[in-house]
């Protein structure tokens, strides 16, 4: 299927032109139209077989950011948004207010957004922008066009309809599958440059910024994959000072730290476990990890504080506090659930588990965690003779499922909630203390840590 964009620029008097070769919109012979109407479909023509993101000169201080858009998105996913943008840079101050009607573009394209409505262009200064989303059913390549009309201000003269062909061009790919990383792709997104401190907080794990570089766009097609899995109405909240992100879906928040964030680097479509507290994302432009984050890190620093303590959050979200000679190690639940406003409090429940509850209601359980999961991968598959290359997943609930290399034997591994701070002389690097209950640790100076153990096959 091939389509054509076309823009059309116009206004009310059918014999004056649009004089491209100046800086304003301005009367002139009709016989100049034909010329310059083929000088610009020259120019885009040759810009399309070029780079996708190419800037076109259209004459007169005027430019187009692209005449080509690419996509690559798996099939039901909805592609990040990719624009055509307009600015101005010629003799006058600014041109504007511009009026752009946007033709539907036919599926499985989208118009997604449009700010050239009204907008005027200063001289080097603000762009407008049309943008554009791919939304395909069916696998394959094909390319498409929409019409773009732009009407110049009244004020500024009149033109003949110019028509602009801009290509957009779309791969669909297998469910699942991500798409080839685009080429020369530097995606990599810049850490968060402060965190503010917090009372009663130690270190706090050092994250992304999602406001910073291609951020945006990564961060649209990870709220895409949370729509797929959890629902439709999952929508992007913000970045709190913390550095956690949150996403609304179904009445509860996600909360949950940007470890790391890449939109050049492709990995599995989807939700992927992983040996650590960390979960990869895996989107139609690039990959994020991210980790279970407090909600609200300020006030459950000051509650632990007044209980004569503080809490470490370590760069995958396991919060650990020392009271005495026990550890307490936990990772809060990536959902926080709306309550009533009252006191900040922590609460352990009659299920064992405590609960944090913040001055505006929010609650957030505080899961058991795996403080070292390295340790966890080579010592668990040795306590239970599951065999050289047994692989270590740990779950979105913080537990880990063990399994042997041919995936005939199976455990699910529960962390204990407490370990001691000191360390077992006489303990080699793992031990079982009790029925389906180990102990393990990293090295012989290290203390342990106990996990339950469930075989499931």
């Amino acid at each position: 299927m091939v389509t054509m964009v076309h823009v059309r620029i116009f206004s009310k008097a059918a014999l004056a032109w649009v004089e491209i070769n100046t800086t304003r919109f301005k009367k002139a012979h009709p016989m100049k139209i034909a010329s310059n109407y083929l000088r610009v479909l020259l120019a885009i023509f040759l810009f399309a077989g070029g780079s996708a993101h190419a800037q076109t000169d259209l004459g007169g201080g005027f430019t187009i950011s692209t005449v080509t858009l690419n996509f690559s998105t798996p099939v039901g996913d909805v592609s990040a948004e990719q624009y055509v943008t307009f600015s101005y840079a010629g003799a006058s101050p600014s041109i504007g207010p511009l009026t752009v009607a946007v033709t539907p573009p036919p599926s499985p394209w989208l118009n997604s957004s449009n700010t050239c409505v009204g907008f005027t262009l200063s001289s080097g200064g603000a762009a407008c922008q049309i943008g554009f989303r791919f939304q395909p059913t069916t696998q394959g390549a094909s390319s498409n066009i929409v019409s773009l009309t732009l009407t110049a201000p009244s004020n500024e003269g009149a033109g003949e309809p110019l028509i602009i062909p801009i290509t957009l061009n779309g791969t669909a790919t297998a469910s699942g599958t991500p798409p080839p990383p685009p080429t020369g792709c530097n995606g990599t997104v810049p850490a968060l440059s402060s965190i503010p401190a917090a009372l009663g907080i130690g270190t706090q794990p050092p994250v992304r910024d999602l406001t910073a570089g291609r951020a945006p766009a990564l961060t649209g097609c990870l709220v895409s994959v949370v729509r797929s899995a959890l629902g439709a109405d999952a929508a992007y909240v913000g970045q709190a000072p913390s550095g956690a992100a949150r996403i609304s879906q179904g009445g509860k928040i996600i909360s949950f730290y940007p470890v790391n964030a890449d939109a050049c680097v492709m990995t599995p479509i989807g939700v992927n476990l992983g040996s650590t507290n960390m979960l990869n994302v895996g989107t139609s432009c690039g990959n994020v990890d991210v980790a279970p984050a407090l909600y609200n890190v300020a006030e459950f620093g000051a509650v632990v504080d007044a209980l004569g303590v503080k809490a470490n959050i370590n760069p995958h979200g396991v919060i650990t506090v020392v009271a005495g000679n026990t550890v307490f190690m936990g990772r809060p639940d990536y959902f926080v659930t709306p309550g009533k406003p009252g006191t900040p409090s922590l609460v352990q429940g009659p299920d064992g588990l405590y609960r944090f509850t913040d001055s505006a209601g929010f609650t957030q359980v505080l899961r058991p965690a795996f403080e070292d999961t390295t340790a966890l991968a080579g010592q668990a598959p040795q306590a239970l003779a599951t065999g050289g290359g047994s692989s270590t997943l740990v779950q979105v609930d913080g537990t880990a499922l063990l399994t042997s290399v041919t995936g005939a034997t199976q455990f699910l591994l529960t962390p204990d909630l407490t370990r001691s701070t000191a360390a077992d002389a006489g303990m080699a690097l793992w031990r079982q203390d009790a029925p389906n209950h180990f102990m393990f640790r990293g090295s012989a100076v290290s203390a342990a840590q106990g996990f339950g153990s469930n075989k499931t096959r």
